[in-house]
């Protein structure tokens, strides 16, 4: 009885996970190169600061430095 029930079971969890392909995935609509770096800067990201705030300098030393996990870069490859 008890391996009737495990059977039936699984047939329904199958016959519930068959037929249906899931929702649909939107595709993205594709943005020049150039203006996912202009909202890059000007907006940041969930992790990222925005960059047009910041010189150069600024950038290049918290690269060097990194924070928290964020790698160390060296100058030689920055």
């Amino acid at each position: 009885m008890r391996v009737l029930g495990l059977v039936t079971g699984m047939l329904m969890l199958v016959a519930a996970c068959g037929g249906n392909d899931g929702p649909s995935i939107p595709t993205p609509t594709p943005v020049g190169s150039s203006e996912g770096q202009r909202l890059f800067a000007t907006k940041g990201s969930v992790i990222a600061p925005a960059l047009f705030e910041h010189s150069a300098d600024q950038i290049a030393r918290q690269l060097r430095a990194g924070l928290g996990s964020m790698p160390i870069y060296p100058p030689a490859k920055i």
